[in-house]
C-alpha cells in the first residue's frame, strides 16, 4: 500500500511538473526573489540569476545543458543563451505571455506577463489563461461585455514636433464600452524600426486634461523584437462606463538635443496594433481591441531657433524708376528710392545689419 501511494504521489507531482504548474522544488537562486522589474539582455542581478534556474526547471526552456548557464552553473548575467531560454519559455505558454499582446513569437524580454507567469510559478500558483500582472479595478456590473477601440480623430496623422517640445500630442485612442462597464488597463505601442528614445524622452497617456500614465523613453523601457520596437504601458485603470466613450491622448517630450547623426526632420510612425488595448470587463473577463491596427505618423524637427528664415521681397508700393531733381549743390534729401519686406518663419528675428545694398544711376544735365 505504501508504494502504490509512493507511486501514486510522483505521477502526480510528474504532471503538474510536465505542465509546469508546479516546481518540484523552489531553487536555491530564487531564495528570497521575485521578478519586479522587466528584464532583458545585457542586464545583470540575483533576478537574472533565478530567472535562468527556473528556466532549467524544464530541459525544453534550459539556458544551457551544460557549462556557464547550465543547472547549479547560473550566473547573474542576462546574455545570448538566456534570451533564447526566455523565447522558448515565453513560446511554452504563448497563450498567457504571447496572445494577449498579439505576439505569435518569443521576444526574449521579460516583460509584465512574462514576470506574471514567473513569479506564479515560484509561488505554487496556477495561472489563470491571461493573466494580469497589474493591478485590476474591479468593475461593479457583474456581467462580460465588448470593448471597441479605434483611432481618435485628433491628433491627426502628420503633426510636427520640434526638438524641445514638451507634452505634445503624437496619436489619440478611442475606447468604448457596450454591455458593460469596461476598465482599460493596458495598451502596448510599435513604433516599427526607428529607436524611438533617439526622438522622444518621455511618453504620457491622458484621460482628458488627466495623466494616466507615464514613463522614461529609453532602452530599458522599450524593448524590440523581430525589429519592431515596443513599449507597454500597463496598471492604466481607467474606467468606462457601459455605453460610453472615452479617449486617451498619447503625449510625448521630445528631446532637446537631437544627435547631429540623426537625419532632421524624421517620420516616427506610432501604432496601436492589433489587441494592443487590454481591457477587464464587469465579469472580470479580458477584452481585447482594436480589431485592426492604427497608426499616425509624426515629422521631427530640429529647433525653432534653428529653422528660423528671413525672406525679403520688393513691396508693391516701391518707388517705380524716375528720374530726380536735385539742388545747385547736387544734393537731394530724404527721396525714397526703394520700399522692401521682411517675413520671419519660426521664431522671432532681430534685424541689426543690412548689407550688399547698392544704388546706381547717372546724372542728367538739362538742357
Amino acid at each position: 500500500m505504501r508504494a502504490k501511494r509512493i507511486a501514486i504521489a510522483l505521477g502526480l507531482v510528474s504532471a503538474l511538473t510536465a505542465v509546469g504548474f508546479v516546481l518540484a522544488q523552489t531553487p536555491s537562486a530564487c531564495s528570497g526573489v521575485s521578478f519586479t522589474r522587466n528584464l532583458k539582455q545585457g542586464m545583470t542581478g540575483s533576478d537574472v540569476k533565478c530567472l535562468q534556474a527556473l528556466l532549467n526547471q524544464s530541459a525544453d526552456t534550459q539556458v544551457a545543458s551544460s557549462g556557464v548557464g547550465s543547472s547549479g552553473n547560473e550566473t547573474t548575467y542576462f546574455g545570448s543563451l538566456t534570451k533564447a531560454a526566455v523565447v522558448k519559455f515565453q513560446e511554452k505558454y504563448a497563450s498567457e505571455v504571447l496572445a494577449p499582446l498579439g505576439l505569435t513569437q518569443g521576444t526574449g524580454f521579460v516583460g509584465s506577463l512574462t514576470r506574471a507567469k514567473l513569479n506564479a510559478l515560484l509561488s505554487g500558483v496556477t495561472p489563470s489563461p491571461s493573466p494580469s500582472p497589474s493591478p485590476t479595478a474591479t468593475p461593479s456590473s457583474g456581467r462580460e461585455g465588448t470593448i471597441i477601440v479605434n483611432q481618435a480623430a485628433s491628433p491627426a496623422s502628420g503633426v510636427v514636433v520640434y526638438e524641445g517640445d514638451v507634452g505634445q500630442g503624437v496619436i489619440g485612442i478611442t475606447v468604448k464600452a457596450q454591455n458593460s462597464e469596461i476598465t482599460v488597463q493596458r495598451i502596448l505601442l510599435s513604433f516599427g524600426s526607428t529607436k524611438v528614445y533617439d526622438y522622444f524622452s518621455n511618453l504620457y497617456v491622458y484621460d482628458g486634461s488627466s495623466v494616466v500614465a507615464s514613463t522614461p523613453l529609453n532602452s530599458s523601457t522599450v524593448y524590440k523584437s523581430s525589429g519592431t520596437y515596443y513599449l507597454q504601458i500597463s496598471g492604466l485603470n481607467v474606467r468606462v462606463p457601459e455605453g460610453q466613450e472615452k479617449t486617451l491622448t498619447i503625449k510625448v517630450d521630445v528631446n532637446s538635443s537631437i544627435s547631429r547623426d540623426l537625419t532632421l526632420p524624421a517620420t516616427v510612425t506610432i501604432a496601436v496594433g492589433q489587441n494592443g488595448v487590454r481591457g477587464v470587463d464587469g465579469a472580470g473577463v479580458d477584452q481585447y481591441g482594436p480589431s485592426l491596427s492604427f497608426s499616425n505618423s509624426v515629422s521631427v524637427r530640429s529647433t525653432l531657433a534653428s529653422n528660423a528664415a528671413l525672406a525679403l521681397s520688393t513691396d508693391s508700393n516701391t518707388p517705380l524708376p524716375r528720374n530726380y531733381g536735385v539742388g545747385t549743390l547736387g544734393q537731394a534729401y530724404g527721396v525714397e528710392v526703394l520700399r522692401f519686406r521682411l517675413r520671419a518663419s519660426y521664431d522671432d528675428v532681430k534685424v541689426t545689419d543690412i548689407e550688399n545694398l547698392t544704388v546706381s544711376g547717372s546724372a542728367l544735365t538739362s538742357t
